[in-house]
Order: C-alpha cells, then sequence, then structure tokens
C-alpha cells in the first residue's frame, strides 16, 4: 500500500531564515527557513529573507485579489504539504458555470494559488475547471501564470489581481480543448492503448483509469471519445488528491497532456496502436560445467 502523502490542513505558522552553521560551529553564508512552530528546516537559502512570504501574507493578498475582481462566492481549500514546505489554496466558484456543448456537461470554475519555503515554488496561480456532475478536478492546458513581477520575489497586490482577472477572463477559451477532445472517437482498446503510450504513467494508475474507462459510472462518460477517457483519468484522479494531492494534480497534467497529443491526427495514429510487447530471454539455469550444444553441431576438443 502506498505511503500517505504528508499533507495537512496547519498552514497558519510563522517561517524565519536563520544562519546555518558547520559541525564545528562556523557560520556559513547559508540561511535556513525553520518553521517556528515544529523547529524544523523547511529549505536553503542564499542571503536572509529571499523570497520568503509567510503564509499568511500570500493568503491575504490572494484573498484581497480575489476581492478587488467581484470574486466572491468562492469554497476555499487551503492545505501544506511535505511538513509544510510548500503551500496550496485552491477557490472553487460553482456559480461560475460554462457549458461544454459537445458534451453536454456544466463546468465550474477553479483558481488554485501555490508557494513554497524549499524554492520548488515560487508564487504560482493555476487556472482550472470543476466537472459538476462528479467534481473531477480538471487541469486545463497553459494554464499556469506567476504572481510575482520579473526580477523581484515580491508578491503585489495590484499585480496579483492583474493576471488573476487575465485568467478569469481566459477561461472560456481554455475550456475549448474539451469540446474538442470530445470531437475525437475512438474504441474501448484504443482508450486503454493511450493509456499505455503516457509517458509517466504507471502501470497500477493506468489499471485503475482503465477499469472506469471501461465501466463508466455517468452516462455523460459512455460516449467513446478522448474527452471521456480524460474523464476517466479524472474521477480516478479526484479520488487520489484527499490523500495524496500533489501526486494527483501532476498526474493530471500529465494525463492531459498525452491525451490532448491525439488532436493531431499523426500522433493519435501512433497511440492508439497497442505497445509492442518486448521479447524476454529466459535464462539460462547452468547445473553443471557442460555447455548445452545446438543438436548438430559437435565440438572438437582442442589437441
Amino acid at each position: 500500500m502506498p505511503k500517505k502523502a504528508n499533507q495537512s490542513t496547519d498552514w497558519n505558522f510563522v517561517v524565519a531564515p536563520e544562519r546555518l552553521y558547520l559541525r564545528d560551529q562556523k557560520p556559513t553564508s547559508a540561511f535556513g527557513n525553520v518553521r517556528q512552530d515544529t523547529r524544523q528546516l523547511l529549505g536553503v537559502i542564499s542571503e536572509k529573507g529571499y523570497g520568503l512570504i509567510q503564509n499568511w501574507d500570500f493568503i491575504n493578498t490572494v484573498r484581497n485579489a480575489l476581492s478587488g475582481l467581484g470574486l466572491t462566492d468562492y469554497q476555499e481549500n487551503i492545505l501544506v504539504t511535505n511538513d509544510g514546505r510548500k503551500l496550496y489554496a485552491t477557490y472553487h466558484f460553482d456559480n461560475r458555470i460554462r457549458f461544454l456543448h459537445k458534451v453536454g456537461d456544466q463546468v465550474g470554475l477553479v483558481l488554485r494559488f501555490a508557494n513554497s519555503f524549499d524554492g520548488t515554488l515560487s508564487a504560482l496561480g493555476e487556472l482550472r475547471a470543476k466537472l459538476l456532475r462528479c467534481l473531477n478536478g480538471m487541469t486545463l492546458e497553459k494554464g499556469k501564470f506567476a504572481l510575482q513581477q520579473r526580477h523581484t520575489r515580491k508578491i503585489n497586490l495590484d499585480f496579483v489581481q492583474k493576471v488573476t482577472a487575465a485568467a478569469v477572463n481566459d477561461f472560456d477559451r481554455a475550456l475549448a480543448v474539451f469540446d474538442s477532445l470530445a470531437g475525437v472517437p475512438i474504441t474501448d482498446e484504443q482508450g486503454i492503448n493511450i493509456l499505455g503510450h503516457i509517458k509517466g504513467l504507471a502501470k497500477a494508475v493506468q489499471e485503475k483509469i482503465k477499469g472506469i474507462w471501461i465501466t463508466p459510472n455517468f452516462a455523460q462518460s459512455r460516449a467513446r471519445s478522448l474527452y471521456t477517457l480524460y474523464d476517466a483519468a479524472t474521477e480516478h484522479l479526484r479520488d487520489l488528491e484527499g490523500t495524496r494531492f500533489e501526486q494527483s494534480a501532476r498526474l493530471n497534467r500529465i494525463i492531459l497532456k498525452g491525451i490532448v497529443g491525439g488532436l493531431n491526427p499523426e500522433r493519435l495514429a501512433e497511440i492508439v496502436k497497442p505497445i509492442p510487447v518486448k521479447a524476454t530471454v529466459e535464462p539460462v539455469e547452468q547445473t553443471s560445467d557442460l555447455i548445452a550444444v545446438p543438436t548438430g553441431i559437435s565440438i572438437t576438443p582442442a589437441q
């Protein structure tokens, strides 16, 4: 059984930079971002306070930006992962609904904001969508946007508000890819083959998605298309997100990218084919010093 991810809703803590020392107590030029309530080292930085944004300041800026845009009708979900190294704040706007005409599905606007104390994330925003009939989370192509201006590590309310507004205004265009996916029919077998061609998708995950793909839980999912294949994937990832948030988000992006590749006819022709089974060579069990010789061949001892 996979190890449960280290994630928590306990996000409102303080992090402070502290100088790092060698074993002989000599000071280094590096500083560590230390979580003050648990005394855990969350990341190493080159200078004191570089890129440090407290969780409360980050969330407060996001909330004020949304309020300034009139986006107050949201459900907020905040969590931290890896002992608090990364923070993810997701905002669901179920009243801001769009209709996917070729599919017959309704989707709601979702915005996700992320930051970290270990340097792996740097104040990012992401435009997403949620399938309302089953609450599946849907990644959008090129949906990520920076919350910081170039050459600065600070987060500015006006800039966050500006880039968030641009993302929301792009929601309709971003959703168009799903209607495009719905317009590409595939068979059950082809859908399974496509999953096998997606790099970075473990066999166990493929099998989970395959089960949902072959036996859909919703009437809208019974059509056989690239869209309903992605729908099956997001249904599995929805259940995974509760315990393995980051893995679910990463797989969502990987799967969408692999399926969207099928909008190119040449690429589609490649990924609907079965993956060739690699021939395996059975190991020869050697029970003595004698060498097995194929029939009809003799070996003459050296003189």
